[in-house]
């Protein structure tokens, strides 16, 4: 899952997630789960894993279930850029610059 996805569609990029997490979840060297093992462990239906690894298709809440039980929720937590913060001053510039619209003058009349 090195390659960008910036040209995929969201059911591909959707799939190579469930791809990803299946084969994490496969891997002696990882979770090394079934999938009614992960489903237990998850708190979902097996249906839902079987769906998810076939399709893609899976509700957030049981995605990140999912992820937990496979030990990858940190993974999730790096999709999150982190909010600059805001000083003080540049809050209440903001702030000043949403009460006051900027007043645009008339042309003055050549005359």
């Amino acid at each position: 899952m090195n390659e960008s996805f910036l040209f995929l569609s969201e059911n591909e990029i959707a799939q190579r997630i469930a791809s990803a997490a299946k084969a994490y979840r496969l891997s002696p060297r990882a979770a090394n789960m079934t999938q009614q093992a992960l489903a237990d462990k998850a708190g979902v239906s097996v249906g839902t894993i079987k769906r998810f690894e076939k399709t893609g298709i899976i509700t957030l809440p049981n995605l990140i279930a999912v992820f937990r039980s496979l030990g990858l929720l940190q993974n999730v937590a790096a999709l999150l850029p982190e909010v600059p913060e805001v000083s003080p001053m540049e809050a209440l510039l903001a702030e000043e610059r949403k009460r006051k619209p900027m007043r645009v003058r008339k042309p003055r009349a050549k005359g």
